[in-house]
C-alpha cells in the first residue's frame, strides 16, 4: 500500500479521544437538499413567482432579478439565492435570459446556506456543477444532494456586498398589477388611480425607480409573455395575441417583428428547431 508522508504525519498528530462515544456531531436539525430540480432557461417568465422552495440562480448573462421589492443586478460569474416564499421575477429588457435554476426543499434553514442573496462563483464550483448535472441526468439522488450541498457551502464563503435598493410600495403594486393582468388594456391612468397617484407622477416615479418608462415596461412584459407562449404552448397566434393584451393579430405581429426581429411564427419555428 502506498501513501504519502503527509498522511503518516497527520495520523501521528491524532490524539486519543477523551470519550469513545462522543465525537464531532452535525448541527441540530441538519438536512440535505431534497426534491431537487435542475432546469435551464433562455427565456423570461413575465409573471412574479413565489413558492416554498429554495431557488439557486446561476446566470450566464447579466440580468436584473426583482426579489420581493428589491432589484438585484446579477452578473455572469455570480449566483443568486432566493429563499422560500420570496416573490421573484426577472425584469424585462434584456436580450437574453440564459440561466440555470437549481430548486430544492429543506425543512429549515441550514448552516451551509449562503447568508447573502448574491455570491461570487469561484472557479472550483464549475467541476462540481458538471458532476451535479451528470448525477441529475443519471438519477443518482444522494450524489446530487451532496453535490448541491457542496455548491451552497462553497458559495457561502464568497458573499458579494451589495446596496439593496427597495422599490416604493406604489411601484411594487403597479408591477404586480401589470404582471397579473396582461390580457387587459392597462391604461396608465387606471394604473395611477390604482395607487392613488396622477398619471404624470406615476410615470416620473416609475422611471426614476426602475430606469424604464411605464409604457415600455408594459410592452416588454407583453412580449416576454408572448415569447414564452410561443416556445412552450400549442396556442394559436391569435390566442397568444389576446392573452398578451394585443388588440389583434396584426398589431401583435407588427410589434413582435419590430422588437424581436422576426415574426411570431418564425420565432416559434426557430426555437423549436433549436430545442429538437
Amino acid at each position: 500500500m502506498k501513501y504519502s508522508p503527509q498522511l503518516k504525519e497527520k495520523l501521528s498528530q491524532l490524539s486519543t479521544p477523551k470519550s469513545f462515544f462522543h465525537g464531532l456531531t452535525l448541527p441540530e436539525n441538519f438536512a440535505l437538499p431534497d426534491n431537487i430540480l435542475l432546469f435551464y432557461h433562455t427565456w423570461n417568465v413575465s409573471r412574479p413567482m413565489s413558492h416554498g422552495r429554495y431557488v439557486l440562480v446561476i446566470p450566464f448573462a447579466e440580468m436584473v432579478y426583482q426579489i420581493d421589492s428589491a432589484p438585484f443586478a446579477v452578473r455572469s460569474g455570480q449566483a443568486l439565492l432566493v429563499f422560500p416564499h420570496q416573490q421573484r421575477f426577472v425584469e424585462p429588457g434584456q436580450s437574453y435570459y440564459d440561466r440555470l435554476l437549481i430548486t430544492f426543499d429543506l425543512p429549515c434553514s441550514q448552516v451551509y446556506l449562503p447568508q447573502t442573496p448574491l455570491q461570487q462563483i469561484p472557479e472550483s464550483l464549475w467541476p462540481i456543477l458538471e458532476r451535479c448535472l451528470d448525477d441529475y441526468q443519471a438519477g443518482r439522488v444522494l450524489e446530487l444532494s451532496l453535490g448541491v450541498l457542496e455548491i451552497l457551502h462553497l458559495l457561502s464563503r464568497h458573499p458579494v456586498g451589495y446596496q439593496p435598493v427597495t422599490l416604493s410600495s406604489a411601484v411594487t403594486r403597479v408591477i404586480a398589477r401589470i404582471c397579473h393582468n396582461l390580457k387587459e388594456e392597462l391604461p396608465i391612468e387606471e394604473l395611477a388611480a390604482f395607487v392613488n397617484m396622477s398619471a404624470s407622477n406615476l410615470r416620473l416615479i416609475f422611471r426614476k425607480e426602475t430606469g424604464m418608462s411605464l409604457g415600455k415596461y408594459i410592452l416588454h412584459q407583453r412580449l416576454n409573455s408572448a415569447r414564452y407562449l410561443l416556445m412552450n404552448t400549442q396556442q394559436r397566434i391569435e390566442e397568444i395575441a389576446g392573452n398578451c393584451g394585443f388588440s389583434n393579430v396584426s398589431v401583435f405581429s407588427h410589434c413582435f417583428r419590430r422588437n424581436v426581429g422576426k415574426s411570431p411564427m418564425q420565432f416559434r419555428k426557430e426555437k423549436r428547431t433549436t430545442r429538437d
